[in-house]
């Protein structure tokens, strides 16, 4: 139980850090809907724009996943 409870605090710390540099490289993204953003998240995901440890974390992530993520997220 421990160790699913760590596993998903660092996957909502690494969720929350790829938001971040979206919205840096993109202000108005700021803006956009969730539903947009989890988009924009689960295709870079998907298309392996991410480093190895976010790989190992968020991977196996569907796009549901994603969006209850960023819907309890403080950084959006």
């Amino acid at each position: 139980m421990v160790e699913e409870s760590n596993k998903y605090d660092q996957q909502k710390m690494q969720i929350e850090k790829l938001i971040k540099e979206l919205i840096l490289k993109d202000e108005t993204l700021y803006y956009t809907p969730t539903i947009d953003l989890c988009h924009m998240l689960y295709e870079r995901i998907q298309a392996g724009q991410i480093n190895k440890t976010q790989r190992e974390l968020l991977s196996d992530l569907s796009l549901k996943d994603i969006q209850i993520f960023l819907s309890y997220s403080s950084c959006c």
